[in-house]
Protein backbone atom coordinates (compact mmCIF):
# COMPACT_ATOMS: atom_id res chain seq x y z
CA UNK A 1 0.00 0.00 0.00
CA UNK A 2 2.90 2.63 0.42
CA UNK A 3 3.96 1.83 -3.45
CA UNK A 4 0.52 3.25 -4.72
CA UNK A 5 1.23 6.49 -6.90
CA UNK A 6 -1.49 9.15 -5.71
CA UNK A 7 -4.31 10.61 -8.66
CA UNK A 8 -3.43 12.66 -10.83
CA UNK A 9 -4.95 16.10 -10.43
CA UNK A 10 -7.50 15.78 -13.88
CA UNK A 11 -8.21 12.19 -12.38
CA UNK A 12 -9.70 13.92 -9.26
CA UNK A 13 -11.39 16.84 -11.48
CA UNK A 14 -12.48 14.05 -13.95
CA UNK A 15 -14.57 12.30 -11.90
CA UNK A 16 -15.94 15.33 -10.06
CA UNK A 17 -17.25 16.83 -13.42
CA UNK A 18 -18.56 12.86 -14.29
CA UNK A 19 -20.33 12.77 -11.08
CA UNK A 20 -22.07 16.12 -11.26
CA UNK A 21 -22.84 15.20 -14.85
CA UNK A 22 -24.66 11.94 -13.81
CA UNK A 23 -26.48 13.82 -11.08
CA UNK A 24 -27.85 16.59 -13.21
CA UNK A 25 -28.83 13.72 -16.11
CA UNK A 26 -30.69 11.63 -13.38
CA UNK A 27 -32.29 14.88 -12.55
CA UNK A 28 -33.29 15.63 -16.30
CA UNK A 29 -34.56 12.14 -16.58
CA UNK A 30 -36.85 12.32 -13.56
CA UNK A 31 -37.91 15.75 -14.35
CA UNK A 32 -39.23 16.49 -10.64
CA UNK A 33 -41.72 19.53 -10.04
CA UNK A 34 -39.66 22.48 -9.68
CA UNK A 35 -42.53 25.18 -8.13
CA UNK A 36 -39.54 26.87 -7.06
CA UNK A 37 -37.96 28.06 -10.76
CA UNK A 38 -41.08 29.19 -12.11
CA UNK A 39 -40.61 32.55 -13.50
CA UNK A 40 -36.95 32.63 -13.13
CA UNK A 41 -35.02 32.68 -16.35
CA UNK A 42 -32.10 30.20 -16.05
CA UNK A 43 -30.47 31.36 -19.16
CA UNK A 44 -29.78 34.96 -17.81
CA UNK A 45 -28.65 33.26 -14.12
CA UNK A 46 -26.00 31.05 -16.00
CA UNK A 47 -25.06 33.62 -18.22
CA UNK A 48 -24.49 36.08 -15.45
CA UNK A 49 -22.59 33.04 -13.39
CA UNK A 50 -20.72 32.21 -15.97
CA UNK A 51 -19.59 36.36 -16.39
CA UNK A 52 -18.72 36.36 -12.49
CA UNK A 53 -16.69 33.49 -12.96
CA UNK A 54 -14.55 34.76 -15.34
CA UNK A 55 -14.48 38.02 -13.66
CA UNK A 56 -13.30 36.74 -10.51
CA UNK A 57 -10.56 34.30 -12.33
CA UNK A 58 -9.28 37.46 -14.33
CA UNK A 59 -8.81 39.34 -10.64
CA UNK A 60 -7.41 36.55 -9.31
CA UNK A 61 -4.59 35.99 -11.89
CA UNK A 62 -4.27 39.51 -11.83
CA UNK A 63 -3.46 39.75 -8.46
CA UNK A 64 -1.36 36.07 -8.30
CA UNK A 65 0.91 38.15 -11.56
CA UNK A 66 1.37 41.79 -10.14
CA UNK A 67 0.72 41.94 -5.87
CA UNK A 68 1.92 38.48 -4.87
Amino acid sequence: MTDQIPPCKFCGQSRVVLAVGVLIFVLVSIQPESTFLVGVDVTNVFAWLVAGMSAIVVVWKVYKEYWK
